[in-house]
């Protein structure tokens, strides 16, 4: 637990309760975002870390029967994450990143490991500043 940055526990810290969420809701939940694509960057690379490290799981679909989230092999969820920048469009008006209408939306789901981190995190380290599970985003 002591390896993660601060955007990484942010990450777990948020998907604690739910245990998963859309990428793009994550992404402006977790962070401040005024369309940079440094916020892209730095997101990618806390993503792409916590795949790696089988904290993160990368879905598209879910199970017809049990509705859980189907998660992609670890190679292909790092390749989508890799092109976050093509993936995700900022929206001005609504000051919010999203995925174009249409396009195949991404869920970020905890492990089992990940749901560990999470608890531990939030245990040593509390909710993110400024942010509280039932406060909403930002």
């Amino acid at each position: 637990m002591s390896g993660f940055s601060e955007l990484e526990r942010d990450i777990l810290a948020t998907l604690e309760e739910a245990g998963e969420d859309d990428l793009a809701a994550l992404l402006n939940t977790v962070r401040e975002c005024h369309g940079s694509k440094d916020e892209i960057e730095a997101f990618r690379g806390a993503l792409t870390r916590l795949i790696e490290g089988n904290i993160l799981d990368i879905a598209k679909f879910r199970d017809e029967v049990s509705r859980r989230w189907i998660k992609l092999p670890k190679l292909e969820s790092v390749a989508l994450v890799t092109r976050l920048g093509s993936l995700l469009h900022w929206s001005p008006s609504d000051g919010l990143w999203n995925f174009p209408a249409g396009s195949p939306r991404l869920q970020v789901v905890l492990t089992d490991a990940g749901l560990t981190a999470a608890r531990e995190i939030l245990s040593k380290y509390g909710w993110p500043q400024g942010r509280a599970p039932w406060a909403g985003t930002r």
